[in-house]
């Protein structure tokens, strides 16, 4: 089974309203991470067959091929999703199910839906049919392109941004433990995260990260400058963030984790005191700061160079 991304939290009020008989017939999931709001709708529909995400009733829902869900996204090569899209979805529902148990639609991307199909599926949200075999889960990443009067009937879920923890802890699932690291410093999720590590930008920036680590003196400090001095704007900035992290957690009690940057941060820990590492993340600020007013990165560079190393 593919490892999922589910936010546990809103999975566990959707239980609780089930348990309770107090389930509405329609829920709108709001948030920055459409890959976890689809995960956690149909880890939610996997609850009404099994407990079990790993029965076979539970792989064909999570593999989007059970008999009682109907998906529905944005077509390949549209930019809308039509109001035709919507009305087949309202045949198909309105049919009797070949197989027993509760029915589920999710629509995968509802601000994304033309204003003539949000329409036609508020009428659908008014005027369900079988209200209580069917259950909808609209999910949205930009809220406010979604109609009012759909909101207003929907209960709404907000799948709010994961901590850089939470989101390393999921990506180490899906890479190595450095990557991981390194990318839940740029990537508020997991979707974006994929998009990121496939980058040229994340690569160099890896490579800036990993030299200026190493730097041990001054021979060292020149030649990265003169290496990294033409270094562009968004691998820079990635960079900055890494390095961010990196001195943030050289501040905390560390996990027993075997990683070469863990292994660094370590080092870091050791040869610099509390206050040193304080001075370090300070002067990081002050060039992230900077960097937002257009100053060349080659400055930017060599100034970090020399509060880190002077």
């Amino acid at each position: 089974m593919r490892t999922l991304n589910i936010d546990n939290e809103n999975l566990n009020i959707l239980k609780k309203a089930k348990d309770n008989n107090r389930l509405m017939h329609v829920y709108l999931f709001y948030g920055d991470d459409k890959i976890r709001m689809v995960d956690t709708a149909l880890a939610f529909m996997c609850s009404f067959y099994n407990d079990d995400l790993n029965s076979k009733e539970c792989e064909n829902i999570l593999n989007k091929n059970h008999l009682n869900l109907k998906m529905l996204e944005k077509l390949e090569g549209k930019s809308l999703i039509g109001k035709e899209q919507i009305s087949e979805l309202m045949l198909e529902l309105s049919r009797t199910s070949l197989t027993p148990g509760k029915r589920f639609y999710i629509i995968d991307g509802i601000d994304l839906a033309s204003t003539s199909a949000q329409n036609s599926l508020l009428k659908f949200i008014e005027e369900p049919v079988n209200k209580e075999e069917i259950i909808g889960i609209l999910c949205a990443t930009n809220f406010s392109k979604v109609l009012t009067t759909i909101k207003s009937r929907c209960g709404l879920l907000y799948f709010k941004t994961p901590s850089d923890e939470e989101i390393e802890n999921i990506l180490k699932s899906e890479f190595e433990i450095d990557d991981a690291f390194l990318l839940s410093s740029i990537a508020k999720s997991k979707t974006e995260a994929f998009s990121i590590a496939d980058s040229k930008e994340f690569s160099l920036a890896k490579a800036v990260f990993y030299d200026f680590i190493e730097i041990d003196n001054q021979k060292d400090f020149t030649l990265f400058y003169l290496k990294y001095k033409d270094l562009d704007g968004i691998s820079f900035s990635y960079f900055l963030n890494f390095l961010t992290k990196f001195y943030n957690a050289s501040l905390h009690q560390l996990k027993l984790i075997f990683s070469t940057i863990y292994d660094k941060i370590k080092e870091i820990s050791t040869n610099l005191d509390l206050e040193e590492r304080k001075q370090r993340l300070d002067a990081l600020l002050k060039i992230s700061v900077r960097k937002e007013s257009y100053v060349q990165v080659k400055y930017l560079l060599h100034n970090l160079l020399i509060d880190f190393f002077k």
